[in-house]
């Protein structure tokens, strides 16, 4: 069966020529085959799975979530892009805002970390945390929130997930000197492209859509030994699927959209991640 989905990984969107001059939308850098959506995910529920705890499918947020996200960007000059660190619960000083987004029984659990970047004053350049930028989600919430968490809580939670389960995922790759992922990195054309479309669908500027962006799901997954070009690099390590999502849950279809046709993938998504590993990382002791 025909995935109709979005994959970003983070960062999946299609748009063309009708849809620019409609929207205004960037146009795509690459796009991904349904196929290679449904390998992804088929490679995390194989051989990641096991190794994370209690770990959900998915977490639900809203378009005006990520809004906030490109909100944050665009209020920034400086900033370049969004880092997506994987990070794991765990119990944090007394008094820290940060231990009510953690859901009861869930110390361990997988979740992710945003965070600015910049890279000003770096030579050679790279991009780097901007410290008092880091968002979490509040679990506690369906769907759930975007909320602030000093850069000494993000530290912990995402540490913990370097020492525990990215340790253990590491065994999953079996593939020479290829280490696991630690974060995502999407630059800011990509989020920014992404929220055009988003807003595009939801102000009904598609023509060949009616239906209504009601929640983003972001999806656990992993790269597959099936993988094309450059992405061969990251076979087997974690990254992240976005899917559109109607009021009834059901995967919003953008296949009908006009497309650009970019080298010999076609599909319902854009690929604009770069993780790390293996792929240069922040520079600070959070990706060291």
């Amino acid at each position: 069966m025909k995935l109709k989905n979005i994959l970003f990984i983070c960062i999946l969107v299609l748009t063309g020529n009708q849809l620019i001059a409609q929207c205004n939308c960037t146009k795509p850098l690459m796009f991904v085959h349904d196929t290679t959506i449904c390998n992804r995910r088929q490679t995390f529920n194989s051989i990641k799975k096991s190794h994370i705890p209690n770990i959900d499918s998915s977490i639900d947020i809203t378009p005006d979530t990520f809004q906030k996200l490109t909100d944050l960007l665009n209020n920034t000059p400086s900033s370049t892009g969004i880092r997506i660190y994987f990070a794991a619960f765990t119990k944090l000083k007394s008094g820290s805002v940060a231990n009510s987004y953690i859901p009861a029984n869930c110390f361990g659990n997988l979740t992710v970390v945003f965070v600015l970047t910049d890279n000003l004053g770096k030579n050679p350049p790279y991009e780097h945390d901007i410290s008092g930028t880091y968002k979490t989600l509040n679990l506690n919430n369906n769907p759930a929130t975007l909320e602030s968490i000093s850069d000494a809580d993000a530290t912990v939670w995402i540490n913990n997930y370097q020492n525990t389960i990215l340790q253990n995922c590491q065994n999953s790759i079996e593939m020479g000197n290829q280490l696991e992922t630690k974060s995502l990195w999407y630059p800011k054309s990509s989020i920014k492209d992404a929220a055009v479309l988003i807003n595009c669908i939801n102000t009904n500027q598609c023509a060949t859509i009616s239906d209504v962006i009601s929640k983003i799901k972001i999806v656990w997954a992993a790269y597959s030994v099936k993988e094309v070009n450059t992405d061969k690099l990251y076979s087997k390590q974690l990254s992240l699927i976005f899917l559109l999502k109607d009021k009834n849950d059901k995967t919003i279809d953008i296949s009908n959209l006009p497309a650009i046709k970019i080298s010999k993938l076609m599909g319902n998504g854009l690929d604009t991640a770069t993780p790390c590993p293996p792929n240069s990382c922040d520079g600070s002791s959070l990706n060291n």
